[in-house]
């Protein structure tokens, strides 16, 4: 083997020991709950046959030498009408059209501010721009604001309306105000908005934001059914790209029979309206019956529908169960994905059926499902009760940790209430009673003002044993303000969740159900180990050594 061939495989068997392998499959027997064509337009043969006499089906060359055709540019002025946009220029791809537009817009003075969750395409677009550029926290407004005050140059700023991995939508209005008052162009890729909302015109259309827009890109792959992909914005713009983006000077155009099925798929559209409220209407019957669960799901308004579920290895198992089940349903993997954000993607289309959703969500159900899927509120065992008694005599080191009981038993947990309405805060704090579960609401801020904070050297030191271990923060299973190093891990590796929480009365009534989950994910091979605030707060040495000890044990 030479040198080349060796060095690929290295690289495919390093994807291989991360379990994030890609291999190709044809999975076309299955229900389909994996692809993007939202509509059922793929299949519809009214938007793929032509009426046309065509004297060439091929596109013979690029659109500045052969490939360009009347039916195009017909086409192109059909788009810009049906979009409420100025011109209109076709893409081969929606990959194209965003590294086309990035690469030549933005220049090495200019700034692009980025939203951290938008398609890989936009970056590869940036890089090839050598504009400088800047990632903000997904759909933050302040992050958003703070990034936009180191901007130089002409600025551009990029969202996505519909996020193609979370299924969320971007904050347009208030997005595209920020940029107004900073002059920065906003670019929004509508992917997967185009065809769904604003009765097929998409997210900015429906926001009444053309005018505030200086690019749209949308896509004809998806619930168009069709191929390629066109910019929407300013004649100067269509001129610009025509003339400077490498995308689509260098390559050769769409043939006339996928131009002619755009144009069919739009007007199909019009015709057809009624699938986009079908498809609406099974998007509330999802989210509503998978609530019941409380699986980790993204906070979707789209078909993009994702269950969360870390580790590359899980999340396949978990996939490969369902699809031989008979449900085309696929992982998502890192570094597709940031690690310990692997995930199920399941769209959901006009086609699907309320039957099949319910016989999907059955196959979702962790009782009846291989694999693990974890849960919001995942009950666990405090360090005090760890099922390996041995570890609390070496933890400890000889110490005595006086904890309230955990969980409390309904007469405690009155005894407790009278009691923290009698006491100082700071003294209901040192008692183990946390600010999150005083029933006095003014005991409540003053025990927040009371509260001690874990110091920057132990948060360095917690951060970096976490790191160590490659555990993965899961922030999305709490609903309340966290600080960065008061929140739960996974380590999919060893198979265990760590929990850190306030110490708190209301857990006994939901204790029943966690401890449902907390057997179903033992049942996988999955360990917990849980800290209250108290412990990290009060007795941090002890919580690392407790943490040291236990991962020496189950790595053994």
């Amino acid at each position: 083997m030479n040198k080349q061939k060796k060095y690929l495989q290295q690289q495919i068997d390093k994807r291989k020991q991360e379990n994030a392998f890609r291999e190709l499959k044809d999975n076309n027997h299955l229900i389909d709950f994996c692809s993007n064509d939202y509509l059922g337009f793929a299949k519809e043969t009214a938007i793929h046959q032509t009426n046309h006499q065509l004297e060439s089906y091929g596109a013979t060359g690029s659109r500045l030498i052969s490939g360009n055709h009347t039916i195009t540019e017909e086409t192109e002025g059909y788009l810009a009408n049906f979009y409420r946009s100025e011109a209109a220029l076709i893409f081969n791809s929606g990959y194209s059209a965003n590294v086309g537009l990035f690469q030549c817009l933005p220049q090495r003075t200019d700034t692009i501010i980025y939203d951290e969750y938008i398609h890989a395409s936009i970056r590869d677009g940036i890089k090839l721009s050598n504009a400088k550029s800047y990632a903000f926290e997904h759909n933050n407004l302040a992050a958003l604001k703070e990034k936009l005050s180191l901007a130089t140059g002409l600025v551009y700023v990029v969202v996505e309306s519909i996020y193609s991995m979370d299924g969320d939508a971007a904050p347009l209005v208030e997005v595209a105000k920020i940029c107004k008052k900073h002059q920065a162009a906003l670019i929004v890729d509508e992917a997967h908005a185009t065809s769904i909302y604003g009765n097929g015109l998409g997210l900015v259309a429906q926001s009444n934001l053309e005018n505030d827009v200086f690019a749209r890109i949308i896509t004809f792959g998806k619930a168009y059914g069709c191929h390629g992909a066109a910019v929407l914005g300013s004649k100067i713009l269509r001129n610009y790209l025509i003339n400077y983006s490498r995308a689509f000077i260098y390559t050769t155009a769409l043939p006339l029979p996928s131009i002619l099925a755009i144009k069919n798929a739009h007007e199909f559209l019009l015709k057809n309206l009624n699938r986009i409220d079908e498809l609406k209407e099974l998007i509330t019957y999802f989210k509503n019956s998978t609530s019941n669960f409380q699986l980790l799901t993204s906070n979707s308004i789209s078909a993009i529908q994702c269950i969360i579920i870390p580790g590359n290895n899980e999340v396949k198992k978990v996939a490969e169960n369902i699809q031989k089940n008979g449900f085309d349903v696929r992982p998502i993997l890192s570094p597709t994905v940031p690690k310990g954000k692997e995930r199920l993607r399941i769209c959901l289309h006009s086609f699907n059926t309320k039957d099949e959703i319910d016989r999907l969500i059955t196959q979702l159900n962790p009782s009846t499902t291989e694999g693990t899927l974890p849960l919001r509120g995942i009950g666990g065992v405090t360090s005090n009760n760890l099922h390996n008694k041995k570890l609390k005599p070496l933890a400890h080191e000889g110490k005595t940790i006086n904890h309230p009981p955990y969980p409390p038993s309904r007469e405690e947990t009155m005894a407790k209430k009278s009691t923290t309405e009698k006491t100082s805060p700071l003294e209901g704090r040192q008692r183990g009673v946390t600010s999150n579960n005083l029933y006095n609401k003014k005991l409540k801020t003053l025990a927040r003002n009371n509260r001690k904070e874990m110091t920057k050297a132990e948060a360095k030191i917690w951060n970096n044993l976490l790191r160590k271990n490659q555990c993965f923060g899961l922030r999305f299973l709490r609903q309340r303000p966290i600080l960065d190093y008061i929140v739960d891990f996974m380590c999919p590796e060893l198979k265990l969740i760590v929990e850190i929480d306030g110490y708190s009365h209301q857990f006994e009534h939901v204790y029943e159900n966690d401890v449902i989950r907390q057997k179903t994910l033992e049942s996988s091979g999955y360990r917990f180990l849980r800290f209250t605030d108290d412990e990290v707060m009060n007795d941090f040495n002890n919580v690392i050594r407790t943490f040291e000890i236990y991962l020496e044990t189950i790595k053994k």
